[in-house]
């Protein structure tokens, strides 16, 4: 496989991310939105907070594990990436699903939406099973079939706000 984890490590190192968050964690969530505005420079820029303190909202370590992003830093992050990655996450932890307000309307065919469904189905079912192993669902892969559920959830969203919002596509 070309690349492989040496890559994927000189990825995240170059994305100032080094090392992996507990799946499923808010810390997760905060370094994917990071990752998603392109990396910890550039989400300091688009914010009021420094560089070294977005690389402390995304570190899970014990000097670090209880420094988490302010409202107003998630909300400006996630308008920058178009993604409410955290604001999902937080829903999710709340028993909720994140819909999106306004028409509605994503603007992308029934056959696409369809087809994200069944991708975004695949995913988890994949990571369900490969977590299920052993016959037991530990933490970590816990937390990576409950993002997949989540994905899952939004893309199922997304065609429902079409069906109830959207003109015959």
């Amino acid at each position: 496989m070309p690349g492989g984890a040496a890559t994927n490590n000189r990825n995240r190192k170059a994305r100032g991310l080094s090392t992996p968050r507990a799946p499923g964690s808010l810390k997760e969530a905060q370094a994917m939105l990071v990752v998603a505005c392109g990396g910890q420079t550039r989400a300091a820029e688009l914010c009021r907070v420094s560089r070294s303190q977005v690389a402390r909202y995304t570190d899970d370590s014990d000097d670090s594990n209880a420094v988490h992003m302010p409202a107003d830093v998630i909300r400006c992050l996630e308008q920058a990436a178009k993604d409410p990655l955290v604001t999902r996450y937080l829903a999710s932890c709340a028993g909720h699903a994140l819909l999106p307000l306004g028409d509605g309307v994503t603007r992308e065919s029934y056959p696409q939406l369809l087809s994200n469904i069944g991708k975004e189905t695949g995913q988890m079912f994949g990571e369900a099973a490969r977590a299920l192993g052993d016959g037991r669902l530990a933490p970590k892969e816990r937390g990576r079939v409950r993002r997949e559920a989540v994905e899952l959830m939004t893309a199922i969203a997304a065609l429902v706000s079409d069906i109830d919002h959207g003109d015959e596509q």
